[in-house]
C-alpha cells in the first residue's frame, strides 16, 4: 500500500488463484476486474474510499446488498495491505 492511501497489488491475480477455486475464483476476479476498470475509467487510484463507493453504487444499482462483492474487496484490500502473506500460502 502506498502512503497515500493507493492500494498497489500487481500479483492480486496469483494471490487469488492460491486461496480461492473454481466460481468463487470467477466471481472473486470478476467484482475485482469491475472495480478496477472503476479506477481506470476515473482515473483514480484504487483505494479502501473507492472501493466502498463501487460497493454502494453497485447495490444502488441492484436494489440489494451484494455478499460477492464485499467479500471480493474485502480480500483484495486486506491482502493488498500484506502480500506477503497471501503470496506465502
Amino acid at each position: 500500500m502506498a502512503n497515500n492511501g493507493a492500494l498497489r497489488f500487481p500479483d492480486w491475480e496469483m494471490a487469488l488463484s492460491r486461496v480461492t477455486e473454481g466460481r468463487e475464483q470467477i466471481l472473486y476476479k470478476r467484482a475485482i476486474l469491475g472495480f478496477l476498470h472503476l479506477c481506470k475509467v476515473s482515473r483514480a487510484p484504487a483505494t479502501i474510499m473507492l472501493a466502498k463507493e463501487y460497493i454502494e453504487q453497485l447495490e444502488k444499482q441492484g436494489n440489494k446488498r451484494d455478499e460477492t462483492t464485499r467479500e471480493a474487496l474485502h480480500w483484495f484490500v486486506k491482502t493488498a495491505r500484506s502480500p506477503l502473506d497471501a503470496l506465502a500460502r
